[in-house]
């Protein structure tokens, strides 16, 4: 930026454009404040016509409070009121300030969420924040348009110290979680397994990308891993499907190819590229113009300690860790680096392998990224050992592994970990590899899928796909792809 503006760069050509570097200075890039000063840009005023609010991340309390004394409001139109958000990634000076400035600690998003709603069901609950809320007059009571009151979205998480809190200040829950109506099998091989699962799987990917045209995970990524992975085995797949969902990744991207050139973050940001990546890289895609493009975007969304992260409200697919992104980060850049940019990815994916040494993993999905990361990246065998020790410990008694040490064992949980375990060298023939194997065996359902309990707070219109389980459908449908994933690595 200083080399453009010494040589005549304008950086005040248009209202549009000022508004884009106001964003781009109180977003995460502080020392651009200053230097746009230097150059003349007012950051003093917010204008017409600018982004409002919403659009400013919550993670850095100070700009929001800069915001809001250039006259932002503290309640700005978006899927979900920003004091949620706040709530929901766990920022408690962010929080504060908003409520000091006449937050709505009521007001409600997508499918009547309120804060207090997200607070609690955030993937790293945070007591003072609930409690914050709580003393400035959130109410404990109110339902969202499924009916589930705040203690009912805390007990998503199993019963925890939240729940116990809410509790105590006379929360209460009168909502029936949903369950399978299809009962279990324990009769099938896992080569069986795996064609009941993708049985299931495969008509649904055509359905959501033709309605919503996104790549999803739970849809196309997970999927596409699931039938590569089968047919590598010679078990008989859908071998069209399989080619749609390749091609509906390719194609999406060449669509996007100059905004993805450009460095401008597209919809499914970190989400899309890192997941679609790995699912290329696991089908065997060779690099082309569309791996190319989403490789140079993705390097550009890479922050300065390493890692790689992705925003949202739907724990546990994304649920705002930085783990599982940077870690599939490090597998696309590793296959699909062009030759050009040589230099670039070896030194991202050296500074996301040194972020993966330093994080702290937070339950099954973080410990099982946090393994495929250190692999992919090749750190010496003793560490890969160590981690994959540290996920080993969390397999249950049942052989399967929760999302959270409070919830129950799930295909999910117990897919990923698998996978990572065998991407870490445990042997698929092991007593601990044969007893996830065992698990998810047992708990398939009839109809070829396992079922699992959303989490998410949901923000697009529901509709159907025609996978089984309702509103769970998309959880359910990933964990399906995760354990058929799991169960294709045994011999």
């Amino acid at each position: 930026m200083r080399l453009l503006l010494a040589y005549g760069a304008n950086p005040a050509t248009s209202q549009k454009l000022k508004a884009e570097l106001l964003r781009i200075a109180y977003n995460e890039h502080p020392a651009i404040r200053q230097l746009l000063s230097d150059a003349g840009v007012k950051l003093n005023a917010l204008g017409s016509g600018t982004p409002s609010l919403a659009n400013y991340p919550v993670s850095n309390a100070e700009a929001v409070r800069a915001l809001l004394e250039m006259g932002a409001s503290p309640n700005p139109r978006g899927r979900f009121p920003l004091l949620a958000l706040a709530a929901f990634q766990g920022q408690l000076d962010t929080a504060r300030v908003l409520l000091e400035r006449g937050a709505d600690p009521n007001a409600k998003g997508q499918q009547d969420a309120t804060p207090l709603m997200m607070a609690v069901a955030a993937p790293r609950p945070d007591p003072e924040l609930v409690r914050l809320l709580i003393d400035h007059g959130a109410d404990i009571s109110t339902h969202d348009r499924a009916g589930r009151t705040a203690l009912d979205w805390a007990l998503t998480q199993g019963d925890t110290p939240i729940a116990r809190l809410l509790r105590q200040t006379g929360a209460s829950s009168a909502y029936a979680a949903p369950t399978s109506a299809v009962p279990p099998t324990s009769s099938r091989s896992p080569r069986a397994a795996i064609e009941a699962a993708l049985t299931a799987l495969q008509p649904t990917a055509p359905v959501l990308y033709d309605r919503r045209k996104c790549i999803s995970c739970h849809q196309q990524t997970l999927p596409l891993m699931a039938t590569s992975l089968a047919s590598a085995r010679g078990i008989a797949v859908n071998t069209d499907a399989a080619l749609k969902l390749t091609k509906s990744i390719v194609d999406t991207w060449n669509s996007r190819r100059e905004d993805l050139m450009l460095g401008r973050e597209v919809a499914g940001g970190a989400n899309e590229l890192t997941y679609g990546l790995l699912a290329l890289a696991v089908s065997g895609v060779k690099p082309n113009d569309a791996t190319n493009a989403a490789v140079v975007n993705l390097l550009t969304l890479q922050a300065d300690e390493g890692s790689w992260v992705f925003w949202d409200t739907r724990p546990p697919q994304a649920d705002n860790s930085r783990i599982p992104f940077t870690a599939m980060a490090i597998r696309g850049l590793g296959a699909y680096g062009p030759a050009g940019l040589r230099s670039e990815t070896d030194r991202a994916i050296a500074r996301a392998r040194e972020y993966l040494r330093r994080a702290s993993p937070n339950g099954t999905q973080d410990e099982a990224f946090r393994l495929l990361g250190l692999a992919w990246s090749r750190v010496p065998r003793a560490e890969i050992a160590a981690q994959a020790a540290r996920l080993l410990a969390l397999q249950r008694e049942d052989g399967g592994w929760g999302q959270l040490p409070t919830l129950a064992s799930d295909a999910y949980a117990t897919g990923e970990a698998l996978y990572a375990l065998q991407a870490g060298g445990l042997s698929a023939k092991g007593s601990s590899y044969q007893k996830g194997v065992a698990f998810l065996l047992h708990s398939q359902l009839t109809d070829g899928t396992w079922f699992v309990r959303s989490r998410a707070f949901g923000f697009q219109p529901y509709f159907e796909t025609s996978f089984p389980h309702g509103a769970d459908q998309f959880i359910s449908a990933s964990a399906t792809a995760w354990a058929a994933i799991a169960l294709s690595y045994v011999p």
